[in-house]
């Protein structure tokens, strides 16, 4: 099968992209597993890159030899080249998409304002009408994505994690948090001196790309995307979610969620809609209020019950191995292009 694989931005054939963000993560293990069943041409990169990308192809190729169209949205609006190329796919092949995020509906992700995030929200608004026009299925995280986009044509992915032997050896349990700390992560210090006066003296791990300011004794940043440790884990740990609820968490599914799961972490999660559902119907771990006192207590429970913390973490791998890897991913894009 031959497939055209557009991934703007976040993945480069030319250029080594650090995978410190989510985006470059996915994109980067979707190409990866599509490759493995099927045949690529890769338009990718940055302007010039893509350019040079669609030259060749409107050059040597045909557009009927292809047999469908995947396309990873990105954070960056697309060019009018991106446009051009996806309406030639559209007239002529299966065009589909991985959409994932819809943060230009919500006023709250682009304050504070200035002209460039204006100007922005704009022109991913104009994306989404071109998008709607042209693409024939939509991949979405969760339903309830879909229902909020007002997309009426979708495909749930599977949501993409390793497959892993069992996490290790060392029996110590420490806590783990990767991801952006400026969405109300801050009460991740007040979990700490909980468990502090309870004498439970846990580890926290923060993989986070940002500037952290607090410190704390037993908290240890790195300066890095979690994914690029996760072959080094070799702790026994818990996988904190701890986002405050909004709406537009609660139709969303962050990708750190499976790379927790991918080591067998059993995850404790805030009140969010969508992941409490896969947390909760497949006991992967606990979903507690939004507050500090909350997740403390969910914290120490798995602490002290090393048996419910067996079997969340089994239950983690289990999970992953069983539909939900990028290689099963991979698999129901291609099944949508026949």
């Amino acid at each position: 099968m031959k497939i055209i694989y557009l991934a703007p931005e976040n993945f480069s054939l030319i250029k080594t992209l650090p995978l410190t963000s989510a985006p470059r993560v996915r994109t980067y293990n979707i190409y990866k597993s599509l490759q493995k069943y099927s045949k690529l041409y890769c338009i990718c990169g940055d302007y010039l890159e893509r350019k040079e990308s669609y030259s060749y192809f409107y050059s040597n190729l045909n557009i009927e030899d292809f047999d469908g169209i995947y396309i990873e949205s990105c954070n960056w609006p697309l060019k009018n080249q991106d446009y051009r190329f996806i309406k030639l796919c559209s007239n002529n092949i299966p065009t589909t998409i991985f959409y994932r995020d819809i943060y230009w509906k919500y006023f709250d992700f682009i304050k504070p304002l200035t002209i460039i995030k204006i100007l922005n929200n704009i022109r991913f608004r104009v994306d989404w009408f071109i998008l709607k026009k042209y693409c024939n299925l939509f991949f979405v995280p969760t339903q309830s994505f879909a229902k909020k986009a007002k997309i009426n044509k979708f495909v749930l992915l599977p949501p993409g994690g390793h497959t892993k032997e069992k996490q290790s050896s060392i029996d110590q349990i420490n806590l783990i948090y990767s991801g952006n700390i400026k969405k109300g992560v801050s009460i991740l210090y007040d979990i700490m001196k909980i468990l502090d006066k309870r004498m439970l003296n846990l580890k926290l791990h923060i993989f986070t790309t940002d500037i952290v300011t607090k410190k704390h004794k037993n908290i240890i940043v790195h300066k890095e995307g979690f994914y690029n440790k996760i072959n080094k884990i070799k702790f026994k740990s818990i996988g904190l979610i701890p986002l405050e609820e909004n709406e537009y968490y609660n139709l969303s599914f962050p990708l750190k969620f499976m790379d927790y799961l991918s080591l067998g972490m059993p995850v404790i999660s805030t009140k969010l809609k969508e992941l409490n559902k896969i947390i909760l119907t497949n006991e992967l771990g606990l979903c507690v209020d939004h507050n500090a006192i909350s997740l403390a207590d969910a914290i120490s429970k798995l602490v002290k019950n090393r048996d419910q913390f067996q079997l969340l973490s089994d239950n983690a791998l289990n999970y992953v191995q069983n539909g939900n890897t990028w290689d099963d991913r991979a698999q129901t894009i291609i099944n949508n292009l026949k």
